[in-house]
């Protein structure tokens, strides 16, 4: 029996067919074919892109982990900028240390962070992918901006 194939958020996709017991999924069109190479990286990782993007939405977490560039930091160092508490610090290095881009560990009183960049890497190349798609995008622009121009310097001439 074969049902539709649910899409990454569990919803039933119109472009498959996934067969239950053999785990076969068949495209309805090439649009399958589009979608799976412009979304890859996006089903790969969704979650743990979404836990950095989040972190990295704060411009306090954002200042922490530029901050831990320089090395390990207690994290009364880290709040020290923004005249915050322990606690409220604390809160936002645990946002960072749920997205894997901070470790911390606790010598005696005091927790000392540092910085993770696997993940960054992660967040990195998923930008990449879309900088290169906007930048193909944008030189076919270009290049049909000048056809057309060139094309009105002819007719002038």
């Amino acid at each position: 029996m074969e049902d539709a194939a649910p899409d990454v958020n569990g919803r039933d996709d119109p472009l498959t067919r996934q067969s239950i017991s053999s785990g076969i999924i068949e495209p309805k069109g090439l649009q399958f074919f589009e979608r799976l190479i412009l979304n890859h990286m996006v089903l790969d990782n969704t979650p743990a892109l979404d836990g950095i993007f989040h972190a990295l939405s704060d411009p306090t977490r954002r200042a922490m982990l530029r901050s831990l560039t320089t090395g390990q930091q207690n994290i009364g160092e880290l709040a020290a900028p923004f005249d915050m508490s322990f606690a409220a610090a604390s809160k936002h290095i645990r946002v960072l240390e749920a997205a894997g881009l901070v470790r911390r560990r606790i010598e005696g009183r005091s927790h000392i962070c540092r910085i993770e960049p696997a993940p960054l890497k992660a967040a990195d190349a998923w930008l990449r992918f879309y900088e290169n798609f906007w930048l193909d995008r944008l030189d076919t622009l270009e290049a049909i901006l000048r056809a057309e121009d060139e094309q009105k310097q002819g007719e002038k001439s």
